[in-house]
């Protein structure tokens, strides 16, 4: 948009003038040099139109008288006594003339911005979250106004070049940050693993598993608090997860055991039941914790609130959140009690399940003794007497009979048995 335009017109009496407009957009003014008709010739004719209304930093020709114009939407440019045919033209400049000022006082609003961006970059000894937020925020609120074309390519590029100069130094910052991050994740990893190892190294010595269990749920709190990396902390949970089951499994049984941990037995369903109550339990405290600070907040502002109405309107969102904390906490009380009958039972089914399982290894390795006893029988029968087949026949039923009693009386039996088969051979 051109700053500058030259009019033919009248002035008073009919006088014939040539008029010399410019735009002073940082004053709001606009400048009339006005010539009268003696002073137009065509050598200042031309001058006026083809070089200093294109061109910067021209003097005008002597012989002018200079009126000064407030720029305003609803008075015209010219001075009620001058009058133009080129109406048109002097109304096409006002509009664009009144773009032009306010675009330009956009422009020193934004840069008043990131003169305050630069002072708070350049105060900074490392890399500031707040400050990066605030100067990705400033450049949105740039690329909004020149999406929508409110402020000039050249303002636009001028202030493109002074927030890239302040990215530039917060990235460096970042970077620096990113490098001591990177090393406080991989002292915390490597504690974590050493630690992790420990209690790997007690599993496999037979440590106490309740001790264990203690010693991971530990470092689990300690996790929660440690600053990562993101591929840090996924490993280190990981690691952290598996322990947690090898204890579980040392503790309750492995998963393909025969006996007592079937995909449906009582302990495995009693053990997902704990999983998942125990999830419950770590959603339903960060839920009340949630809450807590919403209640912190609300009672600050409520303190330092001045009006009645506003005041009542804390007051009663403080009572909603109240209640809202007291509900959650008596489920949250539910599900600890829930949580020690649980560890209970699982206690007991786990103790059984190895009852369970010694039992079974007792009962197969009679099974076994006496299948092995009576294919040898089989191989020497036929060099047995009636009376020595009789008493061997006798020895078997009396196992059948006596292997759900007492076991000392089932193994004499079955050296009874050898001892037959052992003096007949």
């Amino acid at each position: 948009m051109n700053k500058k335009l030259v009019l033919t017109g009248q002035k008073g009496n009919d006088d014939k003038i040539i008029m010399a407009l410019e735009l002073k957009e940082n004053l709001n003014k606009v400048l009339i040099a006005v010539y009268p008709e003696n002073a137009i010739n065509e050598e200042n004719d031309a001058f006026l139109r083809k070089k200093w209304s294109k061109l910067d930093n021209l003097e005008l020709p002597e012989g002018f008288e200079m009126i000064e114009r407030e720029l305003t939407i609803a008075d015209s440019i010219l001075p009620d006594d001058i009058r133009t045919s080129e109406t048109d033209r002097v109304n096409r400049a006002q509009a664009e003339w009144q773009f032009i000022v306010l675009s330009t006082k956009l422009k020193s609003s934004l840069e008043e911005e990131i003169n305050d961006l630069k002072e708070n970059v350049e105060k900074l000894e490392t890399y500031s979250s707040e400050v990066w937020n605030d100067l990705k925020n400033f450049w949105g609120k740039v690329q909004g106004q020149i999406n929508e074309k409110n402020i000039f390519p050249e303002h636009s590029k001028e202030l493109r070049e002074n927030s890239n100069a302040l990215f530039d130094k917060m990235k460096a910052l970042r970077k620096e940050a990113d490098k001591e991050f990177d090393k406080i994740s991989s002292e915390g990893k490597k504690f974590f693993l050493e630690k992790i190892k420990e209690v790997e190294d007690k599993i496999e010595t037979g440590a106490r598993l309740s001790g264990l269990f203690d010693d991971l749920k530990s470092l689990q709190s300690k996790f929660k608090d440690t600053k990562f990396t993101k591929s840090d902390r996924s490993a280190v949970w990981g690691i952290i997860d598996a322990a947690f089951k090898k204890v579980k499994e040392k503790k309750f049984g492995s998963s393909n055991a025969k006996q007592g941990s079937g995909t449906n037995s009582p302990l495995d369903r009693i053990n997902r039941r704990y999983d998942g109550l125990i999830n419950a339990i770590s959603k339903m405290e960060n839920s009340i914790g949630r809450d807590r600070k919403d209640l912190e907040f609300e009672t600050r502002r409520f303190k330092n609130t001045d009006g009645q109405l506003e005041a009542q309107i804390r007051q009663a969102k403080i009572g909603i959140i109240e209640q809202r904390i007291s509900s959650k906490q008596e489920k949250l009380d539910e599900m600890q009690r829930t949580k020690l009958e649980l560890e209970k039972k699982q206690t007991n089914l786990a103790k059984k399940a190895a009852e369970d399982k010694i039992k079974a290894e007792k009962a197969q390795a009679k099974a076994e003794a006496a299948q092995k006893i009576k294919q040898s029988i089989q191989e020497k029968q036929e060099g047995l007497s009636n009376d020595s087949k009789q008493k061997i026949e006798n020895a078997v039923e009396k196992i059948k009979g006596t292997s759900k009693t007492k076991s000392k009386e089932s193994n004499q039996t079955i050296d009874d048995i050898a001892a037959i088969v052992g003096i007949v051979s």
